[in-house]
């Protein structure tokens, strides 16, 4: 890369940080002190806070998070964003507190969208104005922002870069794009599994119609190359495949029902997040994998990509954004159940809503296509700039969604947990716990980040996937503090118990009086905090 391309995308990642610093106002006033607002944040920051916990102190047992005891593989049950891990981890073992890595990564992930998206639509089109507003929609789009909370859905930057790479494939065949385009994919799978599938996916629908026409000699460096890819993707993805390949194996894959209850339709195609500054009051939507608005500047551009004559490689971007755009709709659509049935690892996925981040991705090469075309069609500089500035503004204002709704979130441990990590190896059971029928309306994410502060086991846990045993605990100690529930948290090795009185005001002081008149349970300590009781029990061993 020369000097001059350097320094252009130094431009261009400084423009995206100025415009990511704007976009998420408020979140760079308050780094350390506020979250976004969905639970899930507080899940993202368990997720990194146990990567740089585990690599520290057993990386061998990396999968084995402190959730779901006496599960193993629990990191597994979910997406375990192993890249945004390993980027973090440094920084937490340099003393930043977990949220504020959180956050820093949360805002590296639309700066590197934006500039990863320019880079792509950059060499395609051989117009700096199209990759600026192709980086725009890619990485400010109301998906991205319904998706602020869960940090693997916003690390969607190797897609252009993967891209990026299979078409320098198809252009030259060389075997180092094709090494290029399988660390991307690879990165994306340690990134968000979802997009990885749905990159792979990707390229095995671009392929062929990109190859078609082309000479042998062609094709033979272009296999090569994309061989000598896969190779290097297999190499590098292939044993964390099999950690998840083990955990399928321990709770299953999602029924047709699971995922019917996550696809969208056609009026989801008009939603926006609520703070949306130009549609929030009419199309806002608190959904946040529903939110699937691609913004009206976006199909004006790739409207004008469209306009015949058209490329090869406009035809590929088309077929690709109306197929991902089908398949988004899940069981919904035409094609989702087809694929659902015919390819195993779509079994695994709850949510196909989250496709939508491959119709963003044609849609923003397409528009990125159409632009640098508007802009070619007239000979007057002074015109094209006028279209330059109308399209990249007119989408600035599509996309703003300020401000960022975020949520205040306690740095200090409570005492009662501090106390916890003097302890001996333990296990710890955290109530309330939710209903076997209402996983979703849950505090368990709250408690995963409290153990932050102690890292003992816990019974408790939130993931993608639960385990039966998870499901039976809750169904056996649903009468807590009964003999029958007392009996089996014995015989479920449980140490400790944490009551919280906030969480379940009415319940709190008829289980804390019986805990406290208890003959197997002993109090050990407890405090107030921000006019919350926590108090903490030890469940005594039977003689």
């Amino acid at each position: 890369m020369t000097i001059a391309r350097l320094r252009e995308l130094a431009l261009v990642v400084i423009g995206f940080a100025a415009l990511t610093a704007i976009f998420t106002y408020p979140q760079l006033r308050y780094p350390g002190t506020t979250l976004g607002t969905h639970y899930d944040t507080l899940f993202s920051t368990w997720r990194l806070a146990w990567i740089a916990h585990a690599l520290k102190t057993e990386p061998r047992h990396l999968f084995d998070a402190n959730i779901f005891w006496p599960e193993r593989g629990t990191l597994a049950y979910s997406d375990a964003m192993l890249l945004p891990g390993f980027l973090g981890a440094p920084l937490i073992w340099s003393g930043l507190h977990p949220v504020v890595v959180h956050n820093i990564l949360v805002l590296i992930s639309f700066v590197a969208a934006g500039a990863a998206m320019y880079v792509l639509v950059r060499d395609m089109t051989g117009s700096r104005v199209a990759g600026w507003f192709s980086g725009i929609v890619f990485a400010f789009q109301a998906f991205r922002f319904a998706h602020y909370a869960q940090l693997e859905l916003l690390w969607s930057w190797p897609i252009p870069i993967a891209l990026w790479a299979f078409h320098r494939v198809f252009r030259g065949g060389r075997t180092r794009d094709g090494v290029l385009l399988g660390v991307a994919i690879a990165l994306q799978t340690w990134s968000s599994v979802y997009y990885a599938i749905f990159l792979v996916s990707t390229l095995a629908l671009l392929a062929p119609i990109l190859a078609i026409g082309r000479s042998a000699e062609d094709l033979r460096r272009m296999v090569t190359a994309l061989a000598t890819g896969a190779l290097v993707c297999v190499i590098l993805v292939g044993p964390y495949a099999l950690v998840y390949v083990r955990a399928t194996s321990s709770v299953g894959s999602r029924s047709e029902r699971d995922v019917l209850d996550w696809s969208p339709t056609l009026r989801h195609y008009l939603a926006v997040t609520p703070n949306n500054r130009l549609y929030g009051r009419w199309l806002g939507d608190a959904n946040i994998e529903m939110t699937l608005f691609p913004g009206v500047t976006a199909l004006i551009a790739a409207a004008a990509a469209l306009w015949p004559p058209v490329n090869r490689t406009r035809i590929a971007y088309v077929v690709l954004m109306l197929l991902a755009f089908d398949l988004s709709l899940g069981f919904h659509g035409l094609t989702y159940a087809a694929v659902y049935r015919a390819i195993p690892i779509y079994r695994g996925l709850r949510v196909p809503a989250r496709l939508f981040v491959i119709v963003s991705a044609a849609l923003s090469v397409l528009g990125g296509f159409g632009l640098a075309r508007l802009m070619r069609a007239t000979d007057r500089a002074a015109t094209r700039r006028a279209i330059a500035i109308a399209f990249i503004a007119a989408v600035l204002v599509e996309s703003a969604p300020m401000p960022i709704d975020l949520s205040p979130v306690d740095r200090e441990a409570h005492p009662v947990y501090s106390w916890l990590r003097q302890q001996p190896p333990s296990v710890v059971m955290e109530w309330p716990m939710p209903k076997p029928y209402s996983l979703g309306f849950t505090h368990e994410p709250l408690y995963m980040y409290y153990s932050i502060a102690h890292w003992q086991r816990l019974v408790n846990g939130y993931s993608g996937f639960y385990p039966v045993s998870y499901i039976r605990f809750l169904e056996e100690t649903d009468s807590f503090p009964s003999p029958e529930s007392v009996a089996y948290l014995r015989r479920s090795a449980v140490d400790f118990v944490i009551l919280h009185g906030d969480l379940a005001p009415a319940a709190y002081e008829r289980v804390r009086s019986a805990l406290l008149n208890h003959p197997d349970f002993e109090f050990v300590a407890g405090s107030r905090e921000h006019g919350a009781e926590v108090t903490l029990y030890r469940l005594r061993r039977s003689s």
